[in-house]
Order: structure tokens, then sequence, then C-alpha cells
């Protein structure tokens, strides 16, 4: 059995991909893949290369971590602030939780996680909060409101206008 074939065994029905197959999946070289792993930016969580010539093999959340890495280098940002960015969100999400839960967005300055509808955090600044208001959301609390007031005065509601 070899090296390989022992792992895909043990992987307990996990998917496992081969560089070669991660490089088609991800659009990323099997030289960035290499470069990648051994600077520690995204490394393989089945196998990590063992010197040259040796195989990486990865799974199915490390192809996804590996396309937002490559989506938000493809944004513009920097690789040092994908580095730290992805080093809190780790930290943040403690192996508990996937990338796939947040929505990432960016201002070309830093890099801001959704992780549920209420919170917003500054990955590159220790996680701090950032402020969200969703104006729709509170227009139609408003118009809700005034209906409300207006139903128990007998005026007019907004809708009758």
């Amino acid at each position: 059995m070899t090296e390989a074939q022992h792992y895909c065994a043990t992987t307990m029905g996990q998917e496992v991909f081969t560089s070669a197959e991660t490089s088609r999946i991800t659009g990323l070289s099997a030289r960035r893949l290499q470069y990648w792993d051994k600077t520690d930016l995204a490394h393989p969580s089945i196998l990590r290369a063992r010197g040259q010539g040796s195989r990486r093999l990865y799974s199915k959340q490390d192809l996804f971590q590996l396309r937002v890495v490559k989506g938000i280098l493809d944004a513009g940002i920097s690789v040092q602030s994908v580095r730290r960015s992805l080093a809190f969100l780790r930290k943040l999400l403690n192996g508990k939780h996937t990338l796939d839960n947040l929505i990432l967005v960016s201002d070309g300055r830093s890099i801001y996680a959704y992780r549920d509808n209420d919170t917003i955090l500054d990955t590159l600044h220790a996680g701090q909060t950032v402020f969200r208001l969703a104006l729709g959301e509170l227009s139609e609390e408003m118009k809700h409101q005034i209906d409300h007031t207006a139903s128990l005065t007998g005026k007019p509601t907004t809708e009758s206008r």
C-alpha cells in the first residue's frame, strides 16, 4: 500500500485530493501550492510534504480555503494582510466552524468578516467590531411603528396615504 493509499484509506470517507487535482480544481499552479504550504499561508490538512518529491494530500475544506485565499489575493489584498486575517479567523473559529460560515468583504485596507447578520469583525485589527445598520430594515420597522401608532390614534396609515 502506497503512502497516498494509506491516507485515503484512513480518512474515514473524507474526500482526498492530490496536488494535481487540487491545482485543477482551484486554478492554482503546483508551484503556488508548494509555496503556500512551505510559507504556511495555506497548507494541506491530510498530508503535508516532507521533503522534495513527497506528496501533499488536501481535503475538500482545504480546497475551499485555497480558493478563499486566491480570491482575497486576486482582489488586491497583500499577502501579509491575508496571512494576518487567516491567523485571526483560525483562532476565532478554533476548529469548531469553517470559513464557509462567513462572508468576507474588504475596503482595500482591511478584511471584514460577517459572522452572522449582526456581527462584523475587522480581521486585521484583532476582531474589532464594526458598526452595521441595515437601513432598509430600519425603514420597514419605522413604517410598521407609524402604522401601529396611527391605528391606535385613528390617523391614516402610511399605506392609505
